[in-house]
């Protein structure tokens, strides 16, 4: 900056000033931003670290573009090592190390977890989800869960990690050092043997280097379509339990179903709904009728159900069900121009229909039960840590969420996130954060005005959003 105001002084013609700056500038910039994309690419915290602490700053990054000039830069993640006080630029995660109860292959339950991409919270029922509906008769089912995020990226992040979406950036950041989220590393010291299978650009939006670092991720399924390719992973997920049951030890098993993301996708077999003939949300507005369109989903999303059920099945025969926990749910829902202005699909606002979804929560020897009060997908880390891995901990070391099983039922602030934004959620106020502004409306109307928040809950989630930022005392 000294330089260019030194040469600026001395540039006697404006003309000669303009034309540097048309060619500087852009030159930096190509620069910068080309720094940045091998650095996000390569993990390098040094880069990373710093760019989600400018205000306002919006990287590119390329995910082709920075594997094909990674070599020509010297930045890479293998000239960073863990710190051994847990301190990774100003995140401080977890905040003192887990510590876990040792268990024998016995005690230590398997466990299972299946998306249903883009599952809204009124499509599980028998006539659209039989299986998956006669599994919630013998688990824990919240009935007013929220997911983290109205896009997968946040959605998984919370599920996994157990933090507020907001906390994504800086783990991003840090995932060379990091590792993974304190579920997967607890897992991993118990020897468990994983079995994760999806096909969502989890590499490219870095959920493979900071959820499932270190861990094969299968994305490569036969087929041309989302019906054949969902089969085919059913296939190997089933293959997989098969392998487990002759080899023995503890299993974690991810499975993330595709064929009900739109455009949705299902046999003519599953037709049981009567479809729109053509399936063209792009020209749908606030005046279309949702019905046949959510039609294609229901049938869809049936289809994925007779998935999930043969994996069910298959849990039942091989004698899995007495020691397995299985959950089933979604990473964001999916709206239907439900409140008639112009919204499909998911991403766009933080009402009830892309942010309310189904969760069942199949754990044995617990009994069935229906939970009211609001839940969410940060809640998940903490209950199997606290509640099956006897996790001595405090929840608040690791986790933003709270146990299933030991909630009281009192009100709660929540956070849901989106890739370029976040929302506050109180009861069924709504408070969208933008960069310049923030949007008030009701969970379940986006016309209509939210209530003022209260000052306790926002003292929450500044507590909550600040806890695992900055250094240990």
């Amino acid at each position: 900056e000294i330089g260019v105001f030194v040469l600026a002084g001395r540039i006697r013609s404006r003309r000669y000033l303009i034309v540097a700056a048309w060619i500087v500038l852009p030159a930096l910039f190509v620069v910068s931003q080309t720094i940045h994309a091998v650095a996000y690419e390569t993990n390098d915290i040094r880069v990373t670290g710093l760019t989600p602490q400018l205000p306002f700053y919006a990287p590119i990054t390329s995910h082709r573009r920075a594997v094909q000039y990674t070599d020509r830069l010297a930045i890479g993640e293998d000239k960073f090592q863990p710190r051994a006080d847990g301190n990774y630029g100003t995140l401080n995660y977890p905040l003192s190390p887990i510590i876990c109860d040792g268990a024998t292959d016995e005690s230590r339950p398997n466990i299972v977890i299946l998306f249903l991409e883009s599952w809204r919270h009124d499509m599980m029922n028998d006539s659209v989800t039989p299986n998956i509906n006669a599994l919630a008769q013998k688990a824990t089912v919240c009935r007013n869960h929220l997911c983290s995020g109205n896009s997968t990226v946040a959605g998984i992040f919370g599920f996994f990690y157990g933090l507020y979406p907001t906390y994504w950036p800086a783990v991003k950041a840090a995932n060379a050092v990091i590792h993974n989220s304190v579920l997967m590393d607890v897992l991993a010291d118990e020897n468990y043997t994983f079995g994760i299978y999806a096909k969502s650009n989890f590499e490219r939006h870095k959920i493979k280097d900071a959820v499932f670092r270190d861990i094969p991720v299968h994305e490569n399924f036969a087929g041309a379509t989302k019906v054949v390719q969902d089969a085919d992973m059913n296939d190997k997920l089933l293959s997989f339990l098969r392998e487990r049951k002759k080899a023995g030890g503890s299993f974690a098993a991810f499975a993330f179903y595709k064929a009900n993301h739109a455009p949705y996708a299902y046999p003519i077999a599953d037709t049981v709904f009567r479809p729109a003939a053509d399936q063209n949300l792009m020209e749908a507005d606030d005046d279309t009728d949702p019905t046949e369109y959510l039609n294609d989903y229901r049938n869809s999303t049936r289809y994925v159900d007779r998935l999930v059920g043969n994996v069910l099945r298959e849990l039942d025969s091989l004698g899995f069900m007495a020691n397995t926990i299985v959950i089933v749910t979604t990473d964001h829902a999916e709206e239907f121009n439900d409140n008639r202005t112009g919204c499909w699909g998911h991403g766009s606002n933080y009402t009830r229909f892309q942010t309310h979804v189904p969760l069942v929560f199949y754990a044995p020897g617990k009994a069935p039960r229906q939970i009211e009060s609001a839940t969410s997908h940060i809640d998940i880390v903490p209950t199997l840590l606290d509640e099956f891995f006897g996790c001595h901990n405090p929840v608040g070391d690791y986790s933003n969420g709270r146990n299933l099983f030991k909630g009281s039922g009192e009100k709660r602030p929540l956070v849901v996130g989106s890739y370029v934004n976040h929302a506050i959620i109180i009861d069924d106020n709504v408070y969208e954060i933008n960069p310049y502004h923030v949007k008030e409306y009701k969970l379940d109307d986006i016309r209509e005005n939210a209530l003022p928040p209260s000052p306790d809950m926002l003292i929450e989630i500044a507590e909550e959003s600040g806890r695992f930022f900055g250094h240990q005392q």
